[in-house]
């Protein structure tokens, strides 16, 4: 008699690797649906500052995530942070952020200009009320037309 070959399983012996292969691929499918989740989850509960993206958040995977969470709305705000460049293209970038629920704003012509634009933000953040909002009069940097002449 001849003896069966194949990974055992709940379902008993399977021949070839054929449904190895199977399995690895729902395994990882389950690991991304898995993360995309606590993903989402992270999203719909903290503010998100994206940088270096550029243009990946047009990835269908961002995407994916943007639309659900736009169906689950909440007061969060999410950032992004771009160079100012051409004036045109960070235009169209912010419009299609907004959509979003994404904030885009320059923080200067160049990639030098960002570890200031952090000390500026750590300085306006810190001066804060315990409370965590912003003092009366006070705009948090970034959302107002101060940052080196741009206006986000």
């Amino acid at each position: 008699m001849e003896e069966a070959r194949g990974p055992a399983s709940a379902e008993g012996v399977k021949p070839g690797g054929a449904s190895r292969r199977r399995e690895q691929n729902a395994f990882e499918t389950f690991i991304q649906n898995l993360v995309m989740r606590e993903i989402q989850k992270l999203y719909e509960n903290k503010s998100f500052l994206f940088l270096g993206c550029g243009w990946t958040v047009d990835d269908t995977t961002f995407q994916a995530l943007f639309l659900e969470a736009v169906k689950h709305k909440s007061d969060l705000e999410h950032f992004m942070l771009v160079r100012r460049g051409d004036v045109d293209e960070f235009k169209k970038l912010r419009e299609n952020m907004l959509d979003k629920g994404i904030k885009v704003i320059s923080y200067g012509d160049e990639y030098a200009d960002l570890p200031e634009y952090f000390e500026r933000l750590t300085s306006e953040i810190a001066m804060r009320g315990r409370a965590g909002v912003p003092k009366e009069g006070q705009q948090l940097n970034g959302s107002a037309a101060d940052i080196k002449g741009c206006s986000s």
